[in-house]
C-alpha cells in the first residue's frame, strides 16, 4: 500500500508541475501553453483517479505515466524545433 500511495503522491507532483509550467518557465513556457500542458495534466489526474476506482490501478498508473511521457516529448520536440529555427 505504502509504494501505490508513493506512486499516486508522485503522479500528484508531476500534475503541479504540468499544471505550473506555463506561468513559471519563462521563455520556455512558449513551448507549451496552457491548453497543452493542462490538458496532458488533466489526463493523468483523470487516470489516477480512475486507477483508483474504476478500472485496474495498474492499468490508470500506466496511462498516466504514458500520459506524462507524452507531454515531456511534445515538451522537449517542440524545444529542439525552436532551436533549429533559431539557428538558421
Amino acid at each position: 500500500m505504502i509504494h501505490i500511495s508513493a506512486i499516486a503522491a508522485a503522479f500528484v507532483t508531476a500534475v503541479l508541475a504540468m499544471y505550473l509550467f506555463p506561468s513559471l518557465a519563462g521563455g520556455a513556457a512558449a513551448l507549451a501553453p496552457r491548453s497543452l500542458s493542462w490538458s496532458f495534466a488533466a489526463g493523468v489526474a483523470t487516470s489516477v483517479a480512475l486507477g483508483h476506482s474504476m478500472i485496474p490501478i495498474g492499468i490508470g498508473q500506466r496511462l498516466a505515466a504514458s500520459l506524462l511521457v507524452l507531454w515531456m516529448l511534445v515538451l522537449g520536440m517542440r524545444l529542439l524545433h525552436a532551436r533549429s529555427v533559431d539557428a538558421a
